[in-house]
């Protein structure tokens, strides 16, 4: 058996009824709009985090390089120090035993030491400088971050 059963209803639509399906369309619309707003924040968001993780992580790679050029530098001083330090020993055994070629050849070493050791710590300068550049600007990277976060939390929030 089929029934069916068919009502009709006549209700008259007033003013009110109209203004509160326009009202609600204009919530769900900003609802809708908020929605968006959060998803690209979300997203912008994340590719900021991305980006700085990126620049983080050349940093961490660049400020080793130069702690290993620092490294090297420093045993570059040991060297130069050494050969200063051989060619004193040899100026005083020549001295000593009246050895005039000798004593060119400790001059040769002390002249040598000093000119890589001068060399050496110009060359050790521009390491500090750069590392120097390097942490102010990690440095201010990380307090763009800070504030980048709290912007984005102020207006999570809103």
């Amino acid at each position: 058996m089929d029934i069916s059963l068919y009502l009709i209803l006549q209700v008259a639509v007033t003013s009110d009824m109209i203004n509160a399906v326009k009202k609600s369309s204009s919530n769900y619309r900003e609802e809708l709009m908020a929605a968006k707003v959060a998803v690209n924040i979300h997203n912008k968001q994340n590719d900021n985090k991305e980006l700085i993780q990126n620049e983080k992580q050349q940093q961490i790679e660049e400020e080793k390089k130069l702690l290993d050029k620092q490294k090297d530098l420093d045993n570059q001083i040991k060297e130069a120090e050494f050969l200063i330090e051989e060619g004193a020993n040899r100026l005083d055994n020549a001295l000593k035993s009246g050895a005039l070629s000798e004593v060119h050849a400790a001059k040769l070493l002390i002249v040598g030491g000093r000119e890589k050791l001068t060399s050496v710590n110009e060359q050790q300068r521009q390491v500090t400088n750069e590392l120097d550049k390097l942490r102010l600007k990690r440095k201010n990277a990380f307090l763009q971050e800070q504030s980048m976060n709290k912007k984005l939390k102020s207006i999570q929030q809103n």
